[in-house]
Protein backbone atom coordinates (compact mmCIF):
# COMPACT_ATOMS: atom_id res chain seq x y z
CA UNK A 1 0.00 0.00 0.00
CA UNK A 2 2.81 2.42 0.87
CA UNK A 3 4.64 1.64 -2.33
CA UNK A 4 1.57 2.36 -4.34
CA UNK A 5 1.18 5.82 -2.75
CA UNK A 6 4.82 6.73 -3.39
CA UNK A 7 4.50 5.72 -7.01
CA UNK A 8 1.36 7.82 -7.45
CA UNK A 9 3.08 10.92 -6.02
CA UNK A 10 6.08 10.47 -8.27
CA UNK A 11 3.96 10.26 -11.39
CA UNK A 12 1.95 13.38 -10.38
CA UNK A 13 5.08 15.57 -10.52
CA UNK A 14 6.09 17.20 -13.92
CA UNK A 15 8.58 15.11 -15.75
CA UNK A 16 10.65 18.19 -16.78
CA UNK A 17 11.18 20.98 -14.36
CA UNK A 18 10.57 24.45 -15.89
CA UNK A 19 13.26 27.02 -15.34
CA UNK A 20 12.82 30.79 -15.64
CA UNK A 21 15.25 32.99 -17.54
CA UNK A 22 16.77 34.01 -14.24
CA UNK A 23 18.23 30.54 -13.85
CA UNK A 24 20.52 31.10 -16.88
CA UNK A 25 23.56 33.40 -17.13
CA UNK A 26 24.37 34.50 -20.67
CA UNK A 27 27.95 35.72 -21.02
CA UNK A 28 28.30 39.19 -22.61
CA UNK A 29 31.38 40.13 -24.68
CA UNK A 30 33.54 42.80 -23.07
CA UNK A 31 35.49 45.34 -25.17
CA UNK A 32 37.85 48.08 -24.05
CA UNK A 33 36.61 50.35 -26.90
CA UNK A 34 33.56 50.13 -29.16
CA UNK A 35 34.20 48.65 -32.55
CA UNK A 36 34.85 51.35 -35.23
CA UNK A 37 33.88 49.89 -38.54
CA UNK A 38 35.51 51.62 -41.55
CA UNK A 39 32.57 53.40 -43.23
CA UNK A 40 33.46 55.48 -46.32
CA UNK A 41 30.81 57.94 -47.54
CA UNK A 42 31.28 58.44 -51.24
CA UNK A 43 29.82 61.53 -52.98
CA UNK A 44 27.07 61.15 -55.54
CA UNK A 45 28.96 61.53 -58.79
CA UNK A 46 25.93 62.70 -60.75
CA UNK A 47 25.15 65.43 -58.23
CA UNK A 48 28.75 66.63 -58.29
CA UNK A 49 28.74 66.80 -62.09
CA UNK A 50 25.39 68.60 -62.04
CA UNK A 51 26.61 71.19 -59.52
CA UNK A 52 29.71 71.86 -61.60
CA UNK A 53 27.62 72.26 -64.77
CA UNK A 54 25.27 74.70 -63.03
CA UNK A 55 28.25 76.64 -61.66
CA UNK A 56 29.71 77.03 -65.16
CA UNK A 57 26.38 78.23 -66.55
CA UNK A 58 25.75 80.59 -63.63
CA UNK A 59 28.15 83.33 -64.75
CA UNK A 60 25.39 85.96 -64.54
CA UNK A 61 23.81 84.69 -61.31
CA UNK A 62 20.74 83.32 -63.06
CA UNK A 63 20.41 80.44 -60.58
CA UNK A 64 19.20 83.00 -58.02
CA UNK A 65 16.02 83.36 -60.09
CA UNK A 66 15.09 79.73 -59.39
CA UNK A 67 15.67 79.51 -55.63
CA UNK A 68 12.30 78.44 -54.26
CA UNK A 69 12.88 79.90 -50.79
CA UNK A 70 13.97 83.32 -52.06
CA UNK A 71 11.68 86.31 -51.69
CA UNK A 72 9.19 86.69 -54.58
CA UNK A 73 10.82 89.97 -55.62
CA UNK A 74 14.15 88.17 -56.11
CA UNK A 75 13.02 85.02 -57.91
CA UNK A 76 11.12 84.15 -61.06
CA UNK A 77 7.41 83.74 -60.40
CA UNK A 78 4.37 82.89 -62.48
CA UNK A 79 2.98 86.06 -64.00
CA UNK A 80 6.34 87.81 -64.40
CA UNK A 81 7.16 89.31 -67.78
CA UNK A 82 10.51 87.84 -68.83
CA UNK A 83 12.82 88.66 -71.72
CA UNK A 84 15.17 85.91 -72.94
CA UNK A 85 18.01 86.52 -75.39
CA UNK A 86 19.33 83.40 -77.13
CA UNK A 87 22.26 82.68 -79.43
CA UNK A 88 21.48 81.11 -82.78
CA UNK A 89 24.68 79.04 -82.52
CA UNK A 90 27.78 78.68 -80.34
CA UNK A 91 30.04 80.29 -82.95
CA UNK A 92 31.77 83.53 -82.00
CA UNK A 93 29.78 86.56 -83.10
CA UNK A 94 26.68 84.47 -83.81
CA UNK A 95 23.43 86.36 -84.25
CA UNK A 96 21.03 86.52 -81.34
CA UNK A 97 17.26 86.58 -81.09
CA UNK A 98 14.92 87.44 -78.27
CA UNK A 99 11.52 86.45 -76.95
CA UNK A 100 9.53 88.25 -74.28
CA UNK A 101 6.45 86.83 -72.64
CA UNK A 102 4.54 86.08 -69.46
CA UNK A 103 5.96 83.22 -67.39
CA UNK A 104 3.23 80.60 -67.04
CA UNK A 105 5.21 77.66 -65.62
CA UNK A 106 8.54 76.91 -63.91
CA UNK A 107 10.11 73.45 -63.66
CA UNK A 108 12.96 73.16 -61.13
CA UNK A 109 14.93 70.10 -62.21
CA UNK A 110 18.55 70.92 -61.40
CA UNK A 111 20.57 71.30 -64.57
CA UNK A 112 17.36 70.71 -66.55
CA UNK A 113 15.51 73.61 -64.89
CA UNK A 114 13.23 75.26 -67.43
CA UNK A 115 10.37 77.73 -67.73
CA UNK A 116 7.62 78.53 -70.24
CA UNK A 117 6.89 82.00 -71.61
CA UNK A 118 3.75 82.97 -73.48
CA UNK A 119 3.09 85.89 -75.80
CA UNK A 120 1.05 86.80 -78.84
CA UNK A 121 2.76 86.83 -82.24
CA UNK A 122 0.67 87.85 -85.23
CA UNK A 123 -2.40 87.55 -82.95
CA UNK A 124 -1.64 83.89 -82.30
CA UNK A 125 -0.67 82.60 -78.86
CA UNK A 126 2.93 81.36 -78.85
CA UNK A 127 4.61 79.49 -76.01
CA UNK A 128 8.36 78.98 -75.74
CA UNK A 129 10.14 76.69 -73.29
CA UNK A 130 13.68 77.68 -72.29
CA UNK A 131 16.32 75.64 -70.46
CA UNK A 132 17.70 77.99 -67.82
CA UNK A 133 21.27 76.67 -67.99
CA UNK A 134 21.54 76.09 -71.72
CA UNK A 135 24.71 77.64 -73.23
CA UNK A 136 22.50 79.06 -75.99
CA UNK A 137 20.58 81.17 -73.47
CA UNK A 138 22.60 84.37 -73.30
CA UNK A 139 20.47 86.41 -70.92
CA UNK A 140 17.36 86.08 -68.74
CA UNK A 141 15.82 89.33 -67.58
CA UNK A 142 12.67 89.93 -65.52
CA UNK A 143 11.16 92.97 -67.22
CA UNK A 144 8.14 93.35 -64.96
CA UNK A 145 7.02 91.58 -61.79
CA UNK A 146 3.50 90.19 -62.00
CA UNK A 147 1.15 90.60 -59.07
CA UNK A 148 -1.83 88.45 -58.16
CA UNK A 149 -1.37 85.58 -60.63
CA UNK A 150 -1.44 81.89 -59.85
CA UNK A 151 0.32 79.31 -61.98
CA UNK A 152 -2.86 77.30 -62.53
CA UNK A 153 -4.75 80.28 -63.87
CA UNK A 154 -1.93 81.28 -66.21
CA UNK A 155 -1.29 77.74 -67.40
CA UNK A 156 -4.82 76.58 -68.08
CA UNK A 157 -6.68 79.75 -69.04
CA UNK A 158 -5.04 80.25 -72.41
CA UNK A 159 -7.14 80.86 -75.47
CA UNK A 160 -10.74 80.02 -76.15
CA UNK A 161 -11.39 78.13 -79.40
CA UNK A 162 -11.06 80.58 -82.28
CA UNK A 163 -10.01 83.48 -80.07
CA UNK A 164 -6.60 84.60 -78.94
CA UNK A 165 -6.52 84.99 -75.18
CA UNK A 166 -4.09 87.73 -74.25
CA UNK A 167 -2.48 87.69 -70.84
CA UNK A 168 -2.37 91.10 -69.20
CA UNK A 169 -0.21 92.49 -66.46
CA UNK A 170 -1.68 93.52 -63.13
CA UNK A 171 -0.01 96.47 -61.48
CA UNK A 172 -0.04 96.99 -57.73
CA UNK A 173 -2.52 99.81 -58.24
CA UNK A 174 -4.95 97.33 -59.72
CA UNK A 175 -4.81 98.89 -63.20
CA UNK A 176 -4.29 96.64 -66.18
CA UNK A 177 -1.28 97.45 -68.31
CA UNK A 178 -0.77 95.78 -71.68
CA UNK A 179 2.61 94.92 -73.07
CA UNK A 180 3.16 96.63 -76.45
CA UNK A 181 5.32 94.96 -79.06
CA UNK A 182 6.65 97.87 -81.09
CA UNK A 183 8.08 97.68 -84.61
CA UNK A 184 10.60 100.46 -85.16
CA UNK A 185 11.63 101.36 -88.71
CA UNK A 186 14.85 103.40 -88.62
CA UNK A 187 15.63 104.85 -92.06
CA UNK A 188 18.40 106.93 -93.54
CA UNK A 189 17.40 110.01 -95.54
CA UNK A 190 17.48 110.16 -99.34
CA UNK A 191 20.47 111.27 -101.35
CA UNK A 192 21.53 114.92 -101.31
CA UNK A 193 23.81 116.83 -103.64
CA UNK A 194 26.51 116.65 -100.95
CA UNK A 195 26.26 112.84 -101.02
CA UNK A 196 26.61 112.82 -104.79
CA UNK A 197 29.61 115.17 -104.62
CA UNK A 198 31.40 113.01 -102.01
CA UNK A 199 31.31 115.66 -99.30
CA UNK A 200 31.51 114.96 -95.57
CA UNK A 201 27.95 115.85 -94.62
CA UNK A 202 27.35 116.41 -90.92
CA UNK A 203 24.99 118.62 -88.98
CA UNK A 204 26.72 121.65 -90.46
CA UNK A 205 25.15 121.02 -93.90
CA UNK A 206 21.38 121.27 -94.20
CA UNK A 207 20.56 120.93 -97.88
CA UNK A 208 17.47 119.31 -99.46
CA UNK A 209 17.26 116.01 -101.33
CA UNK A 210 18.57 115.65 -104.85
CA UNK A 211 16.37 114.44 -107.72
CA UNK A 212 17.52 110.88 -107.07
CA UNK A 213 16.98 111.42 -103.35
CA UNK A 214 13.34 112.34 -103.90
CA UNK A 215 12.86 109.23 -106.03
CA UNK A 216 14.39 107.13 -103.26
CA UNK A 217 12.16 108.75 -100.66
CA UNK A 218 9.10 108.09 -102.80
CA UNK A 219 10.11 104.42 -103.15
CA UNK A 220 10.60 104.20 -99.39
CA UNK A 221 7.14 105.63 -98.77
CA UNK A 222 5.63 103.06 -101.14
CA UNK A 223 7.52 100.23 -99.42
CA UNK A 224 6.17 101.24 -96.00
CA UNK A 225 2.59 102.07 -97.00
CA UNK A 226 1.30 98.69 -95.76
CA UNK A 227 3.09 98.86 -92.41
CA UNK A 228 0.16 100.65 -90.74
CA UNK A 229 2.39 103.29 -89.19
CA UNK A 230 0.94 105.19 -86.26
CA UNK A 231 3.90 107.43 -85.42
CA UNK A 232 6.43 109.25 -87.66
CA UNK A 233 9.50 111.06 -86.30
CA UNK A 234 12.31 112.83 -88.19
CA UNK A 235 15.44 114.66 -87.20
CA UNK A 236 15.40 118.43 -87.37
CA UNK A 237 17.37 118.52 -90.63
CA UNK A 238 15.78 119.25 -94.00
CA UNK A 239 16.93 116.07 -95.77
CA UNK A 240 15.40 113.86 -93.06
CA UNK A 241 12.15 115.82 -92.85
CA UNK A 242 11.72 115.79 -96.63
CA UNK A 243 12.24 112.01 -96.69
CA UNK A 244 9.73 111.52 -93.86
CA UNK A 245 7.12 113.59 -95.69
CA UNK A 246 7.17 111.08 -98.57
CA UNK A 247 6.41 108.33 -96.04
CA UNK A 248 3.75 110.45 -94.34
CA UNK A 249 1.92 110.88 -97.66
CA UNK A 250 0.81 107.23 -97.50
CA UNK A 251 -0.58 107.46 -93.96
CA UNK A 252 -3.47 109.87 -93.78
CA UNK A 253 -4.36 111.35 -90.43
CA UNK A 254 -0.86 111.17 -88.98
CA UNK A 255 1.33 114.11 -88.07
CA UNK A 256 5.10 114.16 -88.30
CA UNK A 257 7.13 115.26 -85.30
CA UNK A 258 10.77 116.36 -85.35
CA UNK A 259 13.53 115.92 -82.81
CA UNK A 260 16.90 117.67 -83.20
CA UNK A 261 18.50 115.03 -80.98
CA UNK A 262 18.31 112.73 -84.02
CA UNK A 263 20.45 115.11 -86.11
CA UNK A 264 23.61 113.90 -87.84
CA UNK A 265 26.93 114.02 -86.02
CA UNK A 266 28.86 117.28 -86.21
CA UNK A 267 32.15 116.90 -88.07
CA UNK A 268 33.33 120.25 -86.76
CA UNK A 269 35.98 121.92 -88.90
CA UNK A 270 35.63 119.17 -91.53
CA UNK A 271 31.89 119.59 -92.18
CA UNK A 272 31.37 120.09 -95.90
CA UNK A 273 34.93 119.09 -96.87
CA UNK A 274 35.52 116.49 -99.56
CA UNK A 275 36.45 113.00 -98.41
CA UNK A 276 39.90 113.44 -99.94
CA UNK A 277 40.49 116.61 -97.93
CA UNK A 278 38.95 115.26 -94.72
CA UNK A 279 40.65 111.84 -94.71
CA UNK A 280 43.94 112.91 -93.04
CA UNK A 281 41.95 114.39 -90.13
CA UNK A 282 39.08 111.90 -90.10
CA UNK A 283 40.96 108.60 -90.33
CA UNK A 284 42.87 108.92 -87.02
CA UNK A 285 39.61 109.68 -85.23
CA UNK A 286 37.84 106.70 -86.81
CA UNK A 287 40.74 104.42 -85.79
CA UNK A 288 40.35 105.60 -82.19
CA UNK A 289 36.65 104.77 -82.35
CA UNK A 290 37.48 101.29 -83.64
CA UNK A 291 39.83 100.78 -80.69
CA UNK A 292 37.17 101.84 -78.16
CA UNK A 293 38.01 105.51 -77.61
CA UNK A 294 34.54 106.97 -78.10
CA UNK A 295 35.45 110.38 -76.71
CA UNK A 296 37.70 111.10 -79.69
CA UNK A 297 36.41 113.78 -82.07
CA UNK A 298 37.41 116.23 -84.77
CA UNK A 299 38.12 119.75 -83.55
CA UNK A 300 34.83 121.55 -83.07
CA UNK A 301 32.81 118.38 -83.67
CA UNK A 302 31.06 115.66 -81.67
CA UNK A 303 32.33 112.38 -80.27
CA UNK A 304 30.50 109.06 -80.44
CA UNK A 305 29.62 109.35 -76.75
CA UNK A 306 28.15 112.81 -77.37
CA UNK A 307 25.91 111.39 -80.10
CA UNK A 308 25.00 108.30 -78.11
CA UNK A 309 23.70 110.28 -75.15
CA UNK A 310 21.35 112.47 -77.17
CA UNK A 311 20.20 109.60 -79.40
CA UNK A 312 19.28 107.33 -76.48
CA UNK A 313 17.44 110.20 -74.80
CA UNK A 314 15.40 110.70 -77.99
CA UNK A 315 14.60 106.98 -78.31
CA UNK A 316 13.57 106.83 -74.65
CA UNK A 317 11.03 109.60 -75.27
CA UNK A 318 9.78 107.83 -78.40
CA UNK A 319 9.21 104.61 -76.45
CA UNK A 320 7.44 106.53 -73.69
CA UNK A 321 5.02 107.76 -76.36
CA UNK A 322 4.68 104.19 -77.64
CA UNK A 323 3.76 102.96 -74.17
CA UNK A 324 1.41 105.86 -73.52
CA UNK A 325 -0.41 105.76 -76.86
CA UNK A 326 -0.13 102.05 -77.63
CA UNK A 327 1.72 102.78 -80.89
CA UNK A 328 2.95 99.59 -82.54
CA UNK A 329 4.61 100.77 -85.77
CA UNK A 330 6.97 103.74 -85.61
CA UNK A 331 9.00 105.28 -88.45
CA UNK A 332 12.12 107.28 -87.59
CA UNK A 333 14.14 109.10 -90.27
CA UNK A 334 17.71 110.06 -89.45
CA UNK A 335 21.29 110.01 -90.78
CA UNK A 336 24.20 107.71 -91.64
CA UNK A 337 26.66 107.96 -88.76
CA UNK A 338 24.11 108.46 -85.98
CA UNK A 339 22.14 105.50 -87.34
CA UNK A 340 25.24 103.35 -86.92
CA UNK A 341 25.71 104.64 -83.39
CA UNK A 342 22.08 103.96 -82.49
CA UNK A 343 21.99 100.43 -83.93
CA UNK A 344 25.19 99.45 -82.12
CA UNK A 345 23.84 100.88 -78.85
CA UNK A 346 20.40 99.26 -79.07
CA UNK A 347 20.93 95.94 -80.86
CA UNK A 348 24.51 94.93 -80.02
CA UNK A 349 25.01 96.97 -76.81
CA UNK A 350 28.58 97.41 -78.06
CA UNK A 351 29.72 100.61 -79.75
CA UNK A 352 32.72 98.85 -81.29
CA UNK A 353 30.34 97.07 -83.64
CA UNK A 354 29.14 100.27 -85.34
CA UNK A 355 30.67 99.31 -88.67
CA UNK A 356 28.51 96.18 -88.81
CA UNK A 357 25.57 98.38 -89.75
CA UNK A 358 25.79 99.70 -93.29
CA UNK A 359 22.99 101.57 -95.00
CA UNK A 360 22.59 103.30 -98.32
CA UNK A 361 20.34 106.32 -98.73
CA UNK A 362 16.68 105.48 -97.97
CA UNK A 363 17.30 101.96 -96.75
CA UNK A 364 15.81 101.03 -93.36
CA UNK A 365 16.35 98.73 -90.38
CA UNK A 366 13.37 96.90 -88.87
CA UNK A 367 13.79 96.56 -85.09
CA UNK A 368 11.31 94.92 -82.72
CA UNK A 369 11.09 95.58 -78.99
CA UNK A 370 8.61 94.78 -76.22
CA UNK A 371 7.62 97.89 -74.27
CA UNK A 372 6.29 97.42 -70.75
CA UNK A 373 6.97 99.03 -67.40
CA UNK A 374 9.75 101.56 -66.99
CA UNK A 375 11.77 102.38 -70.10
CA UNK A 376 15.34 101.20 -69.49
CA UNK A 377 17.18 100.84 -72.81
CA UNK A 378 20.08 98.93 -71.23
CA UNK A 379 17.73 96.17 -70.05
CA UNK A 380 15.46 96.06 -73.10
CA UNK A 381 16.14 93.61 -75.91
CA UNK A 382 16.00 95.13 -79.39
CA UNK A 383 15.60 92.39 -81.98
CA UNK A 384 16.98 93.06 -85.45
CA UNK A 385 14.21 91.65 -87.67
CA UNK A 386 15.74 92.95 -90.92
CA UNK A 387 18.87 95.02 -91.44
CA UNK A 388 19.69 97.32 -94.36
CA UNK A 389 16.45 96.69 -96.27
CA UNK A 390 16.89 98.13 -99.77
CA UNK A 391 14.70 95.95 -102.01
CA UNK A 392 12.54 98.95 -102.86
CA UNK A 393 15.55 100.73 -104.39
CA UNK A 394 16.45 98.10 -106.99
CA UNK A 395 14.63 99.87 -109.81
CA UNK A 396 16.47 103.14 -109.15
CA UNK A 397 19.93 104.34 -110.00
CA UNK A 398 21.50 103.72 -106.60
CA UNK A 399 24.57 105.64 -105.45
CA UNK A 400 27.94 104.25 -106.31
CA UNK A 401 29.37 101.90 -103.62
CA UNK A 402 31.74 104.54 -102.25
CA UNK A 403 28.81 106.87 -101.55
CA UNK A 404 26.60 104.27 -99.88
CA UNK A 405 27.62 105.35 -96.41
CA UNK A 406 30.17 108.09 -96.03
CA UNK A 407 31.73 107.23 -92.66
Amino acid sequence: MLCKQLLTRALARPFFRSYSQAHFIVPQPQFDQPLALPIEKRPNVMKVVEREAISRANVDGRSDLFIRRAAPKDRLCAGDVVSVETRNSMADGAATSSFTGVCIAIYRRGIDTSFILRNLVQRVGVEMRFLAYSPLVKRIEIVHKGVGYRRAKLFYLRENPGKAFQLKLLKKTGNLQQMVQANLFFARHGQTDANAQQLLQGSGLNGPLSILGRQQASALGTALRDKDLDMIVASGMERAMETARHVLAHHQGLAMSTDPRLNEISWGMMDGASFKTADPVLEPVVRKWDSGDFDAKIEGGESINDCRRRLLAAVTDILEEVKKGGHKNVFVCMHGRVLRVLMAALVDKDMRRMNRFTHTNCCYHHIRVDVVGDIDLDKMVFEAVRIDVRDHLKSLEINRPETVDSV
